[in-house]
């Protein structure tokens, strides 16, 4: 391994250790930690970790979490930690952890996800192993729990349309980094993607929980059909309102139909489907709210829709730029 890697491994596995990562790290951390090739190097800087939280005064700054998951070698650490440091960690742990990991903290488990799905610049069909239908979007990611067949979990970044198979007995549950989407059988979709501040839950037939959860609390919200929850990961706010799912849900990829869809939305998929980055002339321009129904036969088909109705104009930089500005 080079002398590279094994840097950019240890930065890792110090921000898991220290709580101060994000879901993109803990996973590869994660990972680093499965890994057999790793394995020795995690237990040096665990090691390392602990032997400095020792030494400290009291425990102010530190934190344990464990993913569920860990070495041998470490579990036999574990068994030679005292109470009241152990407590301190504990709490502390879940003090500083975001929301998603104050789940896992308290489910005590996080499911492992080995079978996964990337979709490239075109929307991906899958079927699922229960009968589910999933339409993922491009340039998403969905990753299946291995005990799928035991309990239908899901993790997904980026967006997806899901056609859930109704088994009475088994609950269906989509998780990203800032909620959890639970249903039986019903048909929703899904857009949360990393580098968007807000993230939407659509329902189109049945019902769906939503469970939103920060380092502050947790929330559950019930949807029906044809309401859309809003969530923005920076200010904490929750909206739900009445859309009209099946045009916001539509098979057809030809037309993009958006509803008070914010303009930066409409750069993230830009680059995702077609490979082109667009860069805005004025950071209000992200904030302008598009409605109707859009031609996407095209790049420059639907930027001259969108175009017209927002007032805006756009022109080629080079082969894989755009500008937007205002008139």
């Amino acid at each position: 391994m080079k002398q590279t890697d094994i840097n950019i491994e240890e930065r890792y596995l110090k921000k898991y250790l220290d709580g101060n990562c994000s879901r993109q790290e803990f996973e590869l951390a994660f990972e680093l930690i499965s890994s057999p090739e790793s394995n020795e190097k995690y237990n040096e800087v665990w090691e390392a970790h602990w032997n400095c939280c020792l030494q400290e005064d009291g425990p102010a700054d530190f934190s344990f979490a464990s993913p569920g998951k860990v070495s041998k070698a470490v579990k036999k650490k574990q068994l030679f930690i005292q109470r009241s440091v152990f407590s301190y960690a504990a709490i502390l742990a879940i003090l500083l952890s975001a929301g998603w990991l104050l789940r896992t903290l308290r489910s005590e488990k996080l499911p492992a996800y080995n079978e996964q799905y990337l979709a490239g610049m075109e929307q991906t069909l899958l079927e699922l192993r229960d009968g589910s239908e999933v339409s993922l979007g491009a340039g998403s990611q969905l990753k299946i729990s291995d005990n799928f067949d035991q309990k239908r979990e899901l993790l997904l970044n980026g967006e997806a349309t899901f056609n859930v198979e109704n088994i009475h007995d088994k609950g269906f549950q989509v998780h990203t980094s800032a909620m959890t989407v639970r249903v039986i059988g019903t048909s929703f979709k899904v857009r949360h993607f990393e580098n968007e501040p807000d993230m939407q839950v659509t329902v189109r037939s049945g019902k769906v929980e939503v469970v939103v959860a920060n380092e502050r609390q947790e929330k559950r919200y019930v949807l029906s059909p044809d309401m859309q929850l809003s969530y923005n990961k920076t200010s904490g706010r929750v909206v739900t309102r009445k859309v009209d799912s099946n045009k916001l849900m539509q098979d057809d990829v030809s037309t993009l139909y958006f509803d008070q869809t914010p303009f930066y939305q409409l750069v993230t998929d830009i680059k995702r489907i077609y490979g082109v980055e667009l860069k805005l002339s004025d950071s209000e321009i992200g904030k302008f709210e598009l409605s109707g129904a859009h031609s996407n036969e095209s790049l420059d088909d639907l930027l001259t829709s969108v175009c017209f109705v927002s007032g805006f104009r756009y022109e080629w930089i080079d082969d894989t730029h755009l500008s937007i500005k205002s008139r």
